[in-house]
């Protein structure tokens, strides 16, 4: 089966004879296959946006059908605006459907744990001390209130397959807080930060730039409706957690340079 890519996790996906594709994982990784399997199938069509049907779950991989649509760089360099307001009118869509009226209190220490942990796996990988952050964790209050609701809980555009009249979602993940807010910043760490362009092998980039930017401004309008009060706080945790599992320095580096940007606005 040839290997269309392989993840941070450790994950294997291949593409076999049948047009089935096959998602492998390394033992320790099996519980959360399951769990990430069952939020799949659960997925129900929200606007335009639908998941990858799982065809079989077993120890160790998930079997899927495959979608002969396109990945993102594919499909936003040969987008014009029709395309990119499908787009980025479908997404605020799904963001708003997965909002729900209600608000949640949480505990501020889920949020304060998690940025513990990552923060000591970036030094123990990097050597790199992100303390000048601690006041965006640590000040924050006892409880917060957030909007409540589902998440695909990796919504980056990586994950997104796109066509002119629908997009597919894959590989679905569970994760330290399920909440719409967690797809919120995976989205923009495409449209605002650009973090997928960096694996894309196309040409024409300064296009896909200019696209991402385009579809950016459309979400950027959702800041204010369910997500202004602690968007800064759940992005920076977001782009924190990818640098413990970078394979080189620059891609280090860019982090911490859109980390910086983040935080002086």
């Amino acid at each position: 089966m040839p290997n269309l890519f392989k993840g941070h996790s450790g994950c294997k996906i291949e593409l076999d004879s049948k047009g089935r594709v096959h998602k492998t994982c390394p033992k320790h990784y099996n519980d959360r296959l399951f769990r990430q399997a069952a939020k799949q199938m659960e997925f129900k069509p929200i606007g335009n946006f639908r998941a990858a049907k799982v065809k079989n779950v077993g120890h160790g991989y998930i079997t899927m059908n495959y979608e002969p649509y396109k990945n993102f760089d594919d499909f936003l360099q040969f987008s014009g605006k029709k395309e990119l307001d499908f787009i980025g009118e479908s997404l605020v869509y799904y963001i708003r459907t997965q909002c729900k009226k209600n608000r949640k209190r949480v505990s501020s220490k889920i949020i304060q744990n998690k940025y513990q942990k990552v923060s000591n796996q970036i030094f123990r990988r990097w050597g790199i001390l992100v303390s000048e952050l601690n006041f965006h964790f640590y000040d924050l209050p006892e409880y917060l209130y957030l909007i409540t609701g589902q998440c695909h809980g990796d919504m980056t555009f990586s994950n997104i397959l796109f066509d002119k009249s629908e997009m597919v979602l894959i590989d679905f993940l569970d994760t330290y807080l399920e909440n719409p807010i967690q797809d919120y910043v995976k989205l923009r760490q495409d449209t605002k930060h650009k973090w997928s362009l960096n694996f894309s092998n196309v040409q024409n980039k300064t296009k896909i730039e200019l696209a991402l930017t385009y579809i950016d401004n459309m979400l950027k309008e959702e800041l204010h409706t369910n997500f202004q009060e602690y968007y800064k706080e759940f992005q920076l945790l977001n782009l924190l957690r990818i640098i413990p599992y970078a394979k080189n320095k620059s891609v280090v580096d860019y982090l911490m340079k859109e980390i910086r940007l983040l935080c002086q606005h």
